[in-house]
């Protein structure tokens, strides 16, 4: 599984396989049953946050609404199952925990 930048050249920016490349081609597959995606006209965006150890989809909504985030892959939150939907303000809630644990530099 590759990924291309949207550059001029367009440059490939990550590659996996195995284990890891299949579960990136069957999280993608899963997208289309979303009842988001079905109801709905989206991009398709890979999210990463390293110093959260998190990867994910970012679905924002071609209408201009926020979208949704579809976690797969590592995941700080061990609660939340891969390919379960979450809203933009319920992402960032489970992100805001994580910032408030690291270090400050002071």
């Amino acid at each position: 599984a590759g990924e291309v930048s949207a550059s001029l050249p367009p440059t490939l920016s990550n590659l996996r396989y195995g284990a890891p490349a299949k579960k990136i081609l069957e999280a993608t597959k899963a997208l289309d049953e979303l009842p988001q995606v079905q109801a709905g006209s989206f991009y398709l965006r890979v999210l990463r946050v390293p110093g959260a150890l998190t990867e994910g989809f970012w679905l924002p909504s071609a209408t201009g609404t926020d979208g949704v985030i579809v976690p797969f892959g590592r995941s700080f939150d061990a609660k939340r199952p891969d390919g379960r939907p979450i809203g933009i303000d319920g992402f960032l809630g489970t992100l805001r925990p994580v910032g408030e644990r690291r270090p400050s530099n002071r």
